[in-house]
């Protein structure tokens, strides 16, 4: 296995933690916004542990990994049009991750924590969410289709 093999299998490993991660965290808010509070409360904690934990490094992770991969492998250019939609989209979803969903979590948090209800921040959680799907989704197809290439 060569660097280059190396570096694509740790970054597509890292994106379908991130991928995935976030399409479960999605169909789990979904879900919870019909379940009692306990449930709730019980799912908030888990997707801020998991949110604490693996969100940011796999994101990390991504990038590191890809930028590395353009570095290694001189067929590849950071202006490559299918490069750029992974860069922006990476930059985007991330930003969202620290700039919306970190602290969107906590609120929700300590709301459920206090016992309010919190039908409106789970509501929002998931729209959010949606778009920030449909974002990486749009980067593992720029990465599969490479367009420009």
């Amino acid at each position: 296995m060569t660097l280059f093999d190396t570096l694509k299998f740790l970054h597509v490993l890292a994106a379908i933690v991130w991928l995935g991660g976030g399409i479960l965290q999605t169909v789990l808010v979904w879900r919870v916004r019909r379940a009692d509070h306990a449930h709730r409360l019980g799912l908030a904690r888990d997707m801020k542990a998991l949110s604490d934990r693996m969100f940011g490094a796999a994101t990390v992770a991504v990038l590191l990994f890809g930028i590395w991969m353009v570095v290694e492998r001189p067929a590849f250019a950071f202006g490559d049009t299918w490069i750029v939609i992974g860069l922006v989209g990476i930059l985007i979803s991330g930003g969202i991750g620290g700039a919306f969903f970190a602290p969107k979590g906590k609120a929700l948090l300590a709301r459920l924590e206090s016992g309010e209800p919190a039908d409106d921040i789970l509501g929002l959680i998931s729209r959010v969410a949606i778009v920030d799907q449909a974002i990486l989704l749009a980067v593992v197809w720029a990465m599969v289709a490479k367009p420009g290439a």
